[in-house]
């Protein structure tokens, strides 16, 4: 019985210079609703994942990214990048619904489809 390769979703978090909001913080990684690991400024966090449909988020106390839908195939990458979203000042504008308080984007696949995001709010 031949067990097919995983995928891998590989996040980069962007690294912004001088002090930052988040800059500090690491953002919490969820796949499917299950935390798998944690990202801080300018680290990239591979995971690995069974080939097929899955949903990443991001979070960070009461809030965090949209969440994105990702295909993978058998041994396929899907490379995403993430940061916040605006600069400590704009903090509270992105407390209100609808907004999001860190971004998560899908910048390249490798043998994997690019994903989408909701429109739900963070």
């Amino acid at each position: 019985m031949t067990s097919e390769p995983l995928g891998s979703i590989v996040i980069t978090r962007e690294q912004r210079t001088g002090l930052s909001r988040d800059s500090l913080r690491s953002y919490v990684v969820f796949v499917d609703e299950v935390a798998s690991g944690k990202i801080a400024r300018g680290e990239t966090l591979k995971i690995d994942v069974c080939p097929g449909e899955h949903v990443v988020r991001l979070k960070i106390d009461w809030t965090g990214s949209r969440p994105v839908h990702v295909k993978l195939p058998p041994g396929g990458q899907v490379f995403l990048v993430a940061g916040p979203t605006g600069t400590p000042l704009q903090g509270i504008r992105d407390l209100l619904p609808g907004r999001e308080w860190c971004y998560l984007r899908v910048v390249s696949s490798g043998s994997g489809s690019a994903g989408h995001q909701d429109d739900e709010q963070a």
